[in-house]
């Protein structure tokens, strides 16, 4: 994937919530760190190395958002995409699947969210979203894309599945008898 690419898609097609208003909707402008987390993605790629990264980091930069901007891109791009966002808190995974939603659907305004024919859905602010779709049109016929959540208070959630991106939000408040690390084995090794 041409992660220059993904970012201009980003900032010219995502939305996302304001940080100061939360009811209002602004465009997703990569800061500094997020446009160095692109350049990252970029350089594993290049060098043919998997795309898994750990984050330790300072508060409200905004890295939740660029991954699940990665992860939608990923989403439009290939069919059958399977992601998972996983949170120590369902509301927290429930907060970050709705703005991967805004980033796929967009909020109604022309030129938003996601190209592809036939786009029907458009973010809803108060829906509570259990996955997010991106449609296909396949050698086979049609296929989806899709991403969920979990939350990482329930034992097991994720073994034996295939996911090609997870996001593991504030892995380090997972219980300590959950721990994230069962959910390694369902990632795919592309």
């Amino acid at each position: 994937m041409d992660f220059a690419l993904a970012e201009r898609m980003i900032a010219s097609r995502f939305q996302l919530r304001d940080r100061v208003n939360n009811d209002e909707i602004v465009d997703f402008l990569p800061n500094p760190a997020q446009h160095r987390f692109f350049g990252l993605c970029q350089y594993l790629y290049d060098h043919k190395r998997p795309l898994r990264v750990i984050s330790v980091k300072a508060r409200r930069i905004g890295f939740s958002r660029a991954v699940e901007g990665v992860g939608c891109c990923f989403m439009f791009a290939y069919p059958n995409y399977e992601g998972r966002i996983m949170a120590h808190f369902d509301e927290t995974a429930l907060d970050i699947l709705s703005s991967a939603a805004l980033m796929v659907y967009g909020d109604g305004e022309p030129g938003k969210g996601i190209p592809w024919q036939g786009k029907r859905d458009v973010w809803e602010p108060d829906k509570e979203y259990k996955s997010v779709l991106v449609p296909h049109k396949t050698k086979r016929g049609t296929g989806m894309s899709r991403l969920l959540r979990a939350s990482a208070k329930v034992r097991g959630k994720g073994r034996g599945l295939g996911f090609s991106f997870f996001h593991g939000s504030e892995a380090a408040y997972y219980p300590a008898d959950s721990p994230f690390t069962a959910v390694l084995p369902a990632l795919a090794r592309s």
